[in-house]
């Protein structure tokens, strides 16, 4: 029973989720992303509503693992909302956003206290 509770554990660490607009979404880091045909693409990553998945290639260093990560964060905003971005506009945006969270950290921290009040609230 422990083994199977360790590898449950260890599994959520290595694929972790997070939420776009209430959908849930797995991450997961591939050596290699396929493309729409199967085949191997030079991807950094890729984001698949159907599946609830977005990939990230491994082997990045952090900066751009998470530079990726919120590229494809975009494509799963603009596709719930059905805004249609095209591949420029969401690379274009997507350094513009980190940086805004960079520079405004007292906006991440208030964010999270109204997150928490919140949660506090419904309980």
């Amino acid at each position: 029973m422990k083994r199977t509770r360790r590898t449950k554990r260890a599994s959520a660490k290595r694929n972790p989720t997070l939420k776009i607009l209430g959908i849930e979404y797995r991450v997961t880091h591939p050596k290699w992303i396929k493309d729409d045909n199967g085949d191997r693409s030079n991807w950094l990553g890729a984001h698949t509503a159907s599946k609830g998945l977005i990939e990230i290639r491994s082997g990045m260093c952090k900066e751009e693992q998470a530079l990726t990560l919120w590229h494809e964060v975009l494509h799963g905003i603009s596709h719930q909302l059905d805004l249609r971005l095209t591949e420029r506009q969401v690379s274009a945006l997507t350094p513009v956003i980190i940086q805004a969270m960079r520079d405004n950290r007292e906006l991440r921290t208030e964010c999270h206290r109204a997150n928490t009040s919140k949660r506090s609230k419904r309980r």
